[in-house]
């Protein structure tokens, strides 16, 4: 496996980026990068949106009391319902049932497909943890996880009875969880950073989160991960990062993925077959590519751009 070197140092300077970048409107819309080498690039948010600032402005409109204005009047946010805060991540088991999560603790369940939507109760509402990743294996059984982008303090949390309850299953402070897959109720692989130590983190669990062992990938950030079995999982992330396991993550071997750009989110639907998307913030162009026996190709919206652009290691 290729490992990127990089200084402690130059690592926890990129802390400061990824906490602004998750302060914006949308972790895509965001322009920073890793520079594994140590160098720093620029951070700058394109679409010009201050997630701090517009919610800032939200909490200034709504109404005053009996509906009149008033001078002086004290105006709150009307969260549109069911809730008015980012969702980051959705999952859903079957075409009925999914859950969608984000900041805040927020945690929606749908049983019909969306049509409608609830507000369960993940135990963090108020703790300033955001929820940036779900993975259910049936309607009843799946995780949640994210941490507090002021404390870096990650989480992992469950449930067995379809989000009625949640339960803490990994906590650690100066950690952040930013994504999880699950093959089945017991088997997954969380995906993030600990600042403690300064490393990337990849946790793995066979006993539905009693117990996590520390896997080794190369030091960037993880934004997505997808395994379609116990054994076969891809996760990708800062500056086209891509590392793929065939063994449960014993091992994790550096993929080519023909990108600079960061890569924020992957499926799979075989051993074989998955796409990752992201963005290269150097040309401002969305990143869309595919993977099919081994090769990754560009399928960027500019259909003259589906071009060979590298083979996996």
């Amino acid at each position: 496996m290729k490992k990127k070197s990089v200084s402690h140092s130059a690592f926890f300077n990129v802390r400061i980026l990824v906490i602004v970048a998750l302060l914006t409107s949308s972790a895509a819309a965001a322009l920073f990068a890793v520079s594994v080498n140590g160098a720093r690039r620029v951070e700058k948010n394109r679409s010009g949106s201050d997630f701090g600032t517009a919610t800032l402005r939200m909490s200034k409109i709504g109404r005053s009391v009996g509906g009149v204005p008033a001078s002086g009047a004290q105006w709150v946010w009307q969260k549109p319902l069911p809730q008015g805060n980012p969702l980051y991540a959705v999952s859903f088991s079957d075409a009925n049932d999914g859950t969608a999560v984000g900041e805040g603790g927020t945690i929606l369940k749908t049983t019909d497909g969306g049509a409608r939507w609830t507000i369960q109760t993940s135990g963090y509402e108020g703790t300033g943890i955001t929820l940036f990743g779900v993975s259910f294996t049936d309607a009843n059984t799946g995780m949640a996880g994210g941490a507090n982008i002021s404390t870096g303090n990650g989480a992992v949390i469950r449930t067995t009875d379809g989000g009625n309850t949640w339960l803490t299953k990994y906590s650690n402070l100066g950690a952040f969880i930013t994504g999880l897959s699950f093959t089945d109720a017991n088997t997954g692989t969380a995906i993030g950073v600990d600042f403690n130590v300064g490393e990337t983190l990849i946790l793995r669990t066979t006993d539905g989160g009693d117990t996590w062992v520390n896997q080794t990938g190369p030091l960037t950030f993880y934004y997505g991960i997808s395994f379609t079995d116990a054994n076969n999982g891809t996760i990708v992330g800062a500056a086209g990062t891509i590392v793929r396991t065939t063994d449960g993550g014993a091992n994790w071997v550096q993929q080519t993925s023909g990108t600079t750009g960061d890569l924020f989110g992957v499926s799979f639907t075989d051993a074989i077959n998955g796409t990752a998307v992201g963005a290269d913030f150097d040309t401002s162009t969305a990143v869309i590519y595919r993977d099919r026996c081994g090769q990754f190709r560009d399928y960027r919206a500019n259909h003259r751009r589906r071009r060979h652009l590298g083979r996996t290691n």
